[in-house]
């Protein structure tokens, strides 16, 4: 937080909450993704009977729309009392996740015409096609179709595209996060070949699983375990978009134009009356 208040971040936003001017009793961290932003994490110390992350919370939601998020996403199990704090500060379900530690299987690939591949901006189009196609629309409301931001990886079967693949990594690991359709043959097949052909030498590989591809969870099964207990998504959308003038609020008023907030009077012929 230091190196970030001294440097300055456009990708983090990190948050202290404090009694005094000595003693800190709340951390937290946003990460900002396209046009919202993602909670990182919350550290509450426990100095005060207080609960600080509804506070703290508020905070992180007012400072990420400063700074132009439209949205903030949060994740976490219900069980956890995070997810009733969450509720209560106005995040909805947006979704739930699920990662998967998965083991990689080499040998040589099954004679399919299927291909994963890189996409060029030629390739927006037909990827945002099949991202409306196969994205709820509370997921899409939350993500950047290909037009914006395209994914990493795209999907080919028989020379038409069937699906994408957003990746992350950090310190040799990598995250997948796979989306097609479920008509594909052999989905387990099509995941190990991209795993294979591009994540061979990572120490691990994750995939993340979500209410968009729920029908795989067989198939991750035959690949790997779960990682990490399933946490449901929550998503609050901002009511104020940008910081705009005063002035520009109030509604330009035209002299021949009628005032609609000036009540009805009544005539001397009823017949006339509305």
């Amino acid at each position: 937080m230091g190196i970030e208040s001294t440097f300055g971040s456009r990708e983090w936003l990190s948050q202290a909450l404090a009694l005094n001017n000595l003693q800190l009793y709340a951390f937290g961290q946003v990460r900002f993704e396209n046009q919202g932003a993602r909670l990182n994490w919350l550290l509450p110390l426990g100095f005060t009977e207080k609960d600080p992350l509804p506070e703290l919370l508020d905070n992180l939601a007012m400072e990420a729309g400063l700074r132009g998020a439209k949205f903030m996403l949060a994740s976490a199990r219900v069980d956890n009392c995070l997810f009733e704090t969450l509720r209560r500060g106005g995040y909805c379900l947006n979704g739930w996740q699920s990662v998967w530690d998965i083991s990689r299987i080499l040998g040589k690939p099954k004679m399919r015409q299927s291909v994963w591949f890189k996409p060029a901006s030629s390739d927006a189009l037909e990827l945002t096609r099949i991202q409306r196609k196969l994205l709820s629309p509370a997921t899409q409301s939350v993500s950047a179709l290909a037009l914006q931001s395209l994914p990493d990886f795209g999907l080919k079967i028989d020379g038409l595209v069937k699906g994408f693949a957003r990746v992350s990594g950090f310190n040799n690991k990598v995250l997948v996060a796979p989306v097609f359709m479920n008509t594909v043959e052999d989905p387990g097949a099509v995941l190990a070949d991209l795993v294979n052909a591009f994540f061979s030498s990572a120490d691990k590989v994750y995939l993340l699983q979500t209410a968009d591809t729920g029908w795989l969870t067989a198939d991750l099964e035959k690949l790997g375990a779960l990682a990490a207990p399933r946490e449901e998504l929550l998503v609050k959308h901002f009511a104020a978009m940008q910081k705009l003038p005063a002035a520009e609020l109030n509604h330009g008023k035209v002299g021949h134009q009628t005032d609609t907030v000036t009540p009805m009077m009544p005539t001397a012929r009823r017949k006339d009356n509305i």
